[in-house]
This record gives structure tokens, C-alpha cells and sequence, in this order.
């Protein structure tokens, strides 16, 4: 039975220490018991594991800049949160219990973040170009009411200048002017974001030549208070 001793190793290669970003896959990997596990994340500092095995101790040590994550491949993104990303509009959601609320309005706020490849020039996406398609999506649903079709507990009927929209016993008629038909089983901030990111989407598509992996799309119904939609691009 070999005596207990304790042995120290050093590498500048943390992925080979640690898998897939859990250190417990080392315990999986290699049949250790993990008794020890230091890491101090966006510092230059180490992670420093000590496993029995066979009555053996060793310390694995692995030196590095770990800022979001030690182990990634950098990583590019954009955030456009201007002030003119806004629109005025009124809704009303559905409740999961089927009630409606009343009829009323919000200044919402956008923002949009973009993961991506950097191009010739360092970035992600030309801001310059970029704000002005965010701007044209937003001015869109500005000084609208806002209606959800994909709702299964109203009926809306578009006619020639009128909107109507039918709830249980209550009939609503709108100018059709004054009314955006959202193809949307609600319209709360989460599906409304959802909404916008596909809008985005695809004029980025049509507009850029940019290799863009995420995209994240943030409306803000009242300060502190929004609904985020996140998704591949």
C-alpha cells in the first residue's frame, strides 16, 4: 500500500483540468474525490483542486486570466440602448385566467444586444447603420394600439375603417388606422421583445453581411420593468 503523499501539477491549460466548465467532471473523469475547489473569477488567480485517489493527494493548479470565464474563446457583443428606441402605444393583455384588463397605454423602451463575429474593421456590427433599422422597427408601432390575433380568448375582425375586437360580451371598435395587428398570443412585454427581435432579424439579414450568433431584445414598460427575448440568430 503506498504511503499517502502529495503531489503538485501546474499547466497553462485549463480546459485539460477543467471540462466543460464543471469541475466535477474531473471527480467523474479520473474516479477522485474533489475535497477542495478555489476559483476567483476576472482576476488573474487559479484554480486550485486537491483529490484523493488510492490514497494518493494531488494538487492540481492551473494559472490564467479568468475573466468571464477562463476556459472560452473570446467572445464579441453589441448593446444599442438610446433613448429614441421608444413607442407610445396602448394594449391590453389576457390574463392565464381569461380576464382582460382595461384598455391603456405605455412609453416603452428598447434595448438590442448582438453576439457575433468581429468583421475587418473590430466589430460586431456598424452602430452608424444599425441604430437607424432599431429606430425604424420602434417607429413603427409608435402612437398604435397594439393587438394580439393569436389570442384564443378574443375574435378580431378587420374590416374596410374598423377594427373590431370581441371579449365575452364586450365589443371594442377601433380606427383602422389607429391599430397594428400583431400576429402574437399576447402582448406583453416578453412576446412584444420576441415580436421586435424577429423584425430585426430580418432586416439585419437584409442589411448587413455581418456573422451574427445572438440576439437579445429587451421592453421596457415602466422603469425597472421589462421583458427580455433571447435567441440563436
Amino acid at each position: 500500500m503506498p504511503s499517502k503523499q502529495k503531489r503538485q501539477f501546474e499547466t497553462r491549460n485549463p480546459e485539460r483540468l477543467v471540462s466543460n466548465f464543471r469541475i466535477s467532471l474531473i471527480a467523474d473523469c479520473f474516479g477522485f474525490r474533489v475535497s477542495n475547489f478555489t476559483w476567483r473569477p476576472r482576476t488573474v488567480t487559479f484554480v486550485r483542486v486537491i483529490v484523493f485517489n488510492h490514497g494518493y493527494t494531488f494538487v492540481l493548479k492551473a494559472t490564467g486570466l479568468f475573466s468571464t470565464l477562463a476556459f472560452m474563446s473570446r467572445r464579441f457583443s453589441i448593446e444599442v440602448a438610446k433613448d429614441y428606441f421608444n413607442f407610445a402605444s396602448a394594449h391590453f393583455l389576457i390574463f392565464a385566467n381569461g380576464r382582460r384588463e382595461p384598455l391603456h397605454g405605455h412609453n416603452y423602451q428598447v434595448s438590442v444586444g448582438m453576439e457575433g463575429d468581429l468583421d475587418r474593421a473590430g466589430v460586431v456590427l456598424d452602430f452608424i447603420s444599425f441604430k437607424p433599422l432599431v429606430k425604424r422597427v420602434c417607429d413603427a408601432l409608435d402612437h398604435r394600439t397594439l393587438i394580439q390575433t393569436e389570442s384564443s380568448t378574443i375574435k378580431v375582425r378587420k374590416k374596410a375603417k374598423e377594427v373590431e375586437i370581441v371579449y365575452k360580451d364586450q365589443r371594442l371598435l377601433l380606427p383602422r388606422g389607429d391599430v397594428i395587428l400583431l400576429p402574437i398570443a399576447n402582448t406583453s412585454t416578453e412576446l412584444l421583445a420576441e415580436y421586435i427581435a424577429k423584425q430585426i432579424k430580418r432586416k439585419v439579414r437584409q442589411n448587413f453581411p455581418a456573422t451574427i450568433r445572438y440576439l437579445e431584445v429587451a421592453v421596457e414598460e415602466a422603469r425597472g420593468q421589462r421583458g427580455i427575448f433571447r435567441d440563436e440568430f
